[in-house]
C-alpha cells in the first residue's frame, strides 16, 4: 500500500469581519417608515345575482382585500329596437304609404305582408336605442309617426366586485375561489 499524504495542517483563514453599520433610534424609524407598501393587483370580479352574492365574495377574500366596493351595474334595455308604422287598414293603404315614405327620401323599409302587423311598415332595427331614435326623429321631421318597439327582454341587473388585493394569487385563482364567472385587472386608483 502507498503511503497516504499528510493532512494538511494550514488553519482556515478567518473571513474579514463585515462592518455592520450602527442603527441609532433615528435611523431604524426611518428605514421603517420607507419600508414599501405591499404589492397590489386591482381586479373586477362578478357578475353576481345581488349585492348580498357580491358580500359574501368580498367576506371569503377577507384580509387579502385591502380596498373594495360592491356595485350595481343596471342591466342592458331590450335586444334590439324596431322602428315602425302602425297597420294600416289595408294593403293598398300601407303601399300607398310606404311609397310617400321612399318619395320623402327614405328607402330602407318593408310593407309588412302577413301576421300580426299586417299592413304595417318596418323602416329599420337598430342594436341600440340611440339609433332608433335618430330614424325615429328624421322619420317624425317628415310627418310620419314612426314608433320604437323593443324586441325581446331586459337583462336584470348584475352584481360586481372592485377589490384591491394583496399580490399573491393569479386573477383567475381569486375568481375561482369566490365563483366569479369574469375578471379583469383594474387601475387601482379606481378602487376606493
Amino acid at each position: 500500500a502507498a503511503p497516504q499524504p499528510p493532512a494538511a495542517t494550514t488553519a482556515p483563514k478567518p473571513a474579514p469581519a463585515a462592518t455592520a453599520p450602527v442603527e441609532t433610534a433615528s435611523a431604524a424609524g426611518t428605514q421603517a417608515a420607507t419600508t414599501p407598501a405591499p404589492a397590489l393587483v386591482c381586479l373586477r370580479l362578478g357578475p353576481f345575482a345581488d349585492a348580498a352574492a357580491g358580500r359574501a365574495a368580498l367576506a371569503t377574500l377577507g384580509r387579502q382585500a385591502l380596498r373594495s366596493r360592491v356595485q350595481e351595474q343596471t342591466g342592458r334595455g331590450a335586444a334590439a329596437y324596431t322602428v315602425s308604422l302602425p297597420p294600416q287598414a289595408d294593403r293598398d293603404a300601407a303601399l300607398a304609404l310606404a311609397q310617400r315614405i321612399k318619395d320623402a327620401g327614405f328607402d330602407d323599409l318593408l310593407v309588412v305582408p302577413t301576421g300580426e302587423q299586417s299592413n304595417s311598415i318596418a323602416l329599420g332595427r337598430y342594436r341600440n336605442l340611440e339609433g332608433a331614435e335618430r330614424r325615429q326623429q328624421s322619420l317624425q321631421a317628415k310627418g310620419f309617426a314612426a314608433r320604437i318597439n323593443p324586441v325581446g327582454e331586459p337583462a336584470p341587473p348584475q352584481w360586481w366586485l372592485d377589490v384591491a388585493l394583496r399580490d399573491g394569487e393569479t386573477p383567475r385563482a381569486v375568481a375561482g375561489r369566490i365563483g366569479a364567472m369574469q375578471v379583469r385587472e383594474l387601475e387601482c386608483a379606481a378602487v376606493r
